[in-house]
């Protein structure tokens, strides 16, 4: 494996094309679960994030249950804060409930146009 290709995400750890395959899974789920952040309710810059890291756990990259999409506005991204907990070096096991206390409890609901 081409490490510098893999770390750029041009490929899939197992060698086959990512980009395709991630813009296909992103549409089935984006289709299917709508393109709302589960933290604030936001409609704008969506991320679909990995709950578990696609470097870490290969085999749940493309896994639709693998994914949450999260909000990466300026300031108060829940994408970066909860999603990584502030640095792109960690993820939140726990990003799924973190996502749901947060709505229910209208903890980052601002600005959700």
């Amino acid at each position: 494996m081409n490490l510098t290709r893999h770390k750029l995400n041009i490929m899939a750890p197992d060698g086959a094309s990512w980009s395709g395959k991630w813009r296909k899974a992103k549409r089935k789920y984006y289709k299917k679960h709508g393109k709302v952040c589960k933290c604030c309710g936001s409609k704008k810059n969506i991320e679909l994030h990995h709950k578990l890291p696609r470097h870490l756990f290969p085999g749940l990259a493309l896994d639709q249950d693998n994914f949450i999409p999260l909000c990466n506005r300026k300031g108060v991204g829940c994408h970066f804060l909860l999603g990584h907990l502030q640095s792109y070096y960690t993820y939140n096991a726990k990003i799924t409930e973190v996502a749901k206390f947060a709505r229910e409890n209208s903890v980052l609901k601002k600005n959700v146009a």
